[in-house]
């Protein structure tokens, strides 16, 4: 049990660790994306693809011990390797389109943690000692990531802070929104398996709500998102309603009528809503991307007004972590951006 929980505390980590890096992308344009150097010659669509291309080589790493085929050569086993390996991985893929190096973010993160979470604790803690080898396991290539993470997502922090709100302020792809929409399930859900099976309608991890009556409160935001949507693409104005300006009326109010609802049924709105909002998304003209929409908080453009969604859930995976006391995480996976 103790190994379990050490692992799903890992999962949550890893997961963390890729929504701050991918957070740090909101409100950069494609042209921003592409060409803005963020450290040295590197862009954010370089870091995306070097990411990528890491989460692919210690998958195959560790599917080679596994297989019993051995290990890649020594120095190509850490992040950094061979002299110029990272620079030489940048101009290979250098006209690589931003949209494919998002999928492949995607793609290699998804196929990294399926080879992991498939290995017993013998064989994930299992050291595969060479010369030169340093991550010799499949726990320390995994802990690697989510360093290789948080560092680069650093560099993201420092450049968006040198630069004006005309830079970070805009509007970015569509895909791009879609991807962090994607990071910040993945970390609310990792932080949400800590909770045990037999607790999740009983233990309060966000003031006084359970895990259940939080999927609840983030369905029922969501549902606010979805309806202005759905007006904007039937080509109305959303109107809201005057009394979802108070917050706290809205969350008590939404709260009590669900109080009954099992968790099955809670659980399963809350991913039918999410499945809703990015068929909106993807559906959502270019247009109403920078078209302003009234609300009871003031204007907001249509991109500012989807930013919302994965804002709030990732405000409610520090509140999870935090309940959880969740052991060695740095200050900025315990407080809401």
């Amino acid at each position: 049990e103790l190994l379990e929980r050490w692992r799903l505390e890992l999962y949550a980590r890893v997961a963390a660790e890729r929504d701050h890096l991918y957070w740090q992308l909101q409100g950069l344009d494609h042209d921003t994306l592409c060409d803005a150097k963020i450290a040295g010659e590197w862009t954010a669509k370089d870091l995306l693809v070097h990411v990528a291309a890491w989460d692919a080589r210690h998958a195959a790493l560790i599917t080679r011990w596994e297989s019993g085929s051995g290990a890649e050569p020594a120095a190509a086993a850490t992040p950094g390797g061979p002299s110029g390996s990272n620079d030489e991985m940048r101009l290979q893929f250098q006209e690589m389109p931003l949209e494919q190096a998002v999928a492949a973010s995607l793609k290699e993160r998804s196929g990294f943690m399926s080879v992991i979470k498939r290995l017993p604790d013998s064989s994930f803690h299992l050291a595969h000692p060479g010369p030169g080898i340093r991550l010799d396991s499949a726990r320390a290539l995994t802990e690697q990531r989510y360093r290789h993470d948080a560092a680069h997502a650093q560099e993201l922090v420092a450049w968006r802070e040198s630069q004006p709100k005309s830079i970070t302020g805009s509007a970015g792809p569509k895909y791009v929104l879609r991807a962090m929409m994607h990071a910040s399930r993945k970390a609310f859900s990792a932080a949400a398996a800590l909770v045990p099976e037999g607790e999740r309608e009983s233990l309060p991890v966000c003031g006084v709500w359970t895990l259940r009556d939080l999927l609840g409160h983030l369905t029922d935001w969501e549902q606010v998102g979805i309806y202005a949507l759905e007006e904007l693409a039937e080509g109305r104005m959303p109107e809201f309603d005057p009394a979802d300006a108070d917050f706290e009326n809205f969350n008590h109010r939404h709260a009590a009528a669900r109080q009954h609802q099992s968790w099955q049924d809670v659980l399963a709105e809350w991913h039918e809503s999410r499945t809703r909002l990015l068929l909106l998304l993807t559906a959502m003209s270019g247009s109403l991307m920078t078209q302003p929409i009234p609300t009871p908080w003031g204007q907001v453009t249509g991109y500012q007004w989807l930013m919302i969604w994965p804002g709030h859930e990732r405000e409610h995976a520090v509140d999870l972590r935090r309940s959880l006391a969740l052991s060695g995480l740095p200050d900025y996976l315990l407080h809401a951006e």
